[in-house]
């Protein structure tokens, strides 16, 4: 975690079910502002920090403290932003609103709720997709991505 805040680090932020070997075999270091989040959401200056002003819909304290922490500028600035919709759709919108907080580039993974051949086919190509999206912002040569993924 300490690795995020060093100004040269290249950080991925992550929600809490994303694939860390991406992240790491794309020379990112994945830092969860979701779990990161669930440590703050005991401290309601955090939390209070996210519900002053006018929010449309109710939120959470772990997505309120993600808000919070990132108001108090306390998050690790990310160089790319990744998420899931593995247990929560609302901490994509919420990662899709800090994106323009950080004017950095957020990456969707779609998981689906049920197993059948095309969801599996559908995940694997947005992995394969999003991998590539995010060696790219780090400009890893295509001919060295397979090998790093493998050493992840």
């Amino acid at each position: 975690m300490r690795k995020s805040y060093k100004p040269e680090a290249r950080v991925a932020a992550i929600s809490l079910i994303f694939p860390t070997e991406l992240c790491w075999a794309a020379d990112f270091i994945p830092f969860n502002w979701e779990m990161y989040a669930s440590l703050l959401a005991s401290h309601s200056k955090v939390i209070d920090l996210s519900n002053t002003g006018a929010a449309p819909v109710p939120r959470c304290s772990f997505i309120n403290a993600l808000k919070g922490a990132s108001i108090m500028k306390i998050l690790p600035s990310p160089d790319v932003i990744l998420s899931s919709s593995a247990f929560c759709e609302g901490i994509g919108h919420m990662f899709g609103e800090l994106k323009n907080t950080y004017e950095k580039e957020h990456f969707h993974i779609d998981i689906p709720s049920y197993y059948s051949e095309s969801a599996l086919k559908n995940t694997c190509i947005q992995l394969c997709n999003l991998f590539h999206a995010i060696c790219d912002i780090n400009k890893i040569e295509k001919s060295l991505r397979l090998q790093k993924l493998k050493e992840a």
